[in-house]
């Protein structure tokens, strides 16, 4: 379903009214296959997430994708137990959580049964180890981590979730698991890095200096194009509503 020519589509088009459009690159199986494919799959880039204190791409240390999938599909991708997650799993209906008046859809509670199963999570690329290099951490600590895991470091959180998901901490208590095994899991699925690269692909039309974050093309006219929706709209009622002509005429003619 879709395909290269759709997810090009739904990119170039938020490319031209948000300034971004995302592709991300992925492996993937077709049902049945044991082969495994490469393929660009379009996300809104409301869900990527770049390092804040980067000021062009080449100093982005790390970036992160939001993510929502029912709970027993996250499960089963990193082999979690069955249910784990059921608790951490949300409501995520805009129309449950009411509109913007405050209104709040009658039918939400009904439907919380069937649709609460899913779970917003984040998965996180970094090229700044697995966080021993944050501020605070205790130097012993931050020792061990980077000898263990290095670099270029890939993790999966979720809210609520007291460990990542890529890490359980059966594995990090398991004294049974190796150094090399806990860095295989921390990998990045695809060593984009290798090539300097990132697994997400942005057509930016117009970069701002000094950010990360670009300017929309549409962005100078969307001020004048709300403006005329609105206003044209008031215009034609206000003409349609003034415009009658009221013929009064004697009742002996």
């Amino acid at each position: 379903y879709g395909g290269l020519k759709n997810a090009a589509e739904a990119a170039i088009t938020d490319a031209l009214v948000k300034g971004r459009g995302c592709l991300w690159s992925e492996l993937y199986q077709r049902p049945g296959s044991q082969l495994f494919l490469t393929g660009s799959f379009y996300d809104t880039p409301e869900n990527l997430f770049v390092d804040p204190d980067a000021d062009k791409w080449d100093d982005v240390q790390w970036i992160a994708r939001k993510c929502v999938h029912p709970h027993w599909m996250v499960e089963e991708e990193y082999g979690l137990p069955t249910d784990s997650l059921k608790n951490k799993a949300s409501l995520l209906s805009a129309i449950s959580m009411g509109d913007s008046n405050g209104n709040e859809d009658k039918d939400a509670k009904k439907r919380e049964g069937s649709t609460s199963d899913l779970v917003v999570y984040y998965k996180i690329w970094s090229r700044m180890g697995i966080g021993a290099r944050l501020s605070g951490i205790n130097q012993e600590f931050k020792d061990v981590l980077e000898r263990t895991f290095g670099d270029y470091c890939y993790l999966v959180v979720a809210p609520g979730v007291p460990y990542p998901l890529n890490l359980p901490t059966e594995v990090l208590h398991n004294d049974n698991v190796s150094d090399d095994e806990l860095k295989q899991r921390v990998q990045w699925p695809v060593p984009f890095w290798r090539d300097n690269r990132w697994p997400v692909s942005v057509l930016d039309f117009y970069r701002r200096p000094r950010s990360t974050l670009p300017l929309a093309p549409l962005e100078p006219g969307l001020g004048e194009l709300k403006f005329l929706n609105v206003m044209i709209s008031h215009m034609c009622n206000r003409i349609w509503s003034s415009s009658r002509d009221f013929i009064a005429v004697l009742r002996s003619a």
